[in-house]
């Protein structure tokens, strides 16, 4: 299905670099709206289902705040929300409190396959529909000594990244990569937009 770009605005309800940069790469206007949305702790056993309402968490708050925003003519505006998590075995790895918790991460992850998940929330501010998804990629991360880890940590910071690492500041260190690339830099493009062309499409008559 046919997105036209040109008559769509995409409302970002995230600060994330990595967000920004997948949606501007792909051709899409957009405008970020951070969420302030408390976000629920996931645990291994439900951690797909969390990191669906976290997204719809996230998305909601900023379509409480958005709504009050006049509509744009011609245009139809989406709203995205997203949360990434990564889960191996009974370990949920959120983003790192601090370099030390980092190191660990990357430590207890190297050598061994894992799983990164997104959820992704849309929310048509024009006609007040909804729709949500989670997409899974399984990764394996090369085994890093702590000299590597801190020569990987004084090129990018590890805070702000689910489990510590990013693909698109390192992707060296990827050993393996089963599913969606772009769902591990923090958005799964290619869901996403099979997942928007058909919630722009207009329903199909009875």
């Amino acid at each position: 299905m046919h997105i036209d770009k040109q008559c769509l605005k995409i409302v970002l309800a995230s600060q994330s670099p990595r967000r920004i940069m997948l949606l501007s790469q792909a051709g899409y206007d957009c405008e970020v709206i951070p969420s302030q949305a408390e976000e629920r702790e996931a645990y291994y056993y439900d951690v797909h289902k969390t990191v669906v309402e976290n997204a719809i968490l996230k998305g909601r708050e900023v379509v409480r705040r958005a709504a009050s925003l006049p509509p744009i003519p011609g245009r139809r505006r989406v709203l995205v929300a997203a949360d990434t998590l990564v889960v191996m075995g009974e370990k949920v790895y959120g983003k790192p409190a601090d370099m030390a918790q980092a190191e660990q991460y990357l430590t207890e992850l190297g050598g061994k396959e894992h799983r990164v998940l997104t959820g992704v929330y849309l929310y048509d501010l024009d006609f007040n529909r909804e729709t949500s998804f989670c997409e899974t990629t399984r990764v394996v991360l090369q085994p890093m000594s702590r000299t590597e880890i801190h020569n990987l940590f004084d090129r990018v910071t590890p805070l702000d990244k689910a489990a510590g690492y990013g693909f698109q500041d390192a992707p060296e260190i990827i050993r393996a990569m089963h599913g969606s690339e772009s769902n591990v830099i923090g958005l799964p493009m290619e869901r996403f937009e099979t997942t928007l062309a058909q919630f722009l499409a207009p329903p199909e008559k009875p």
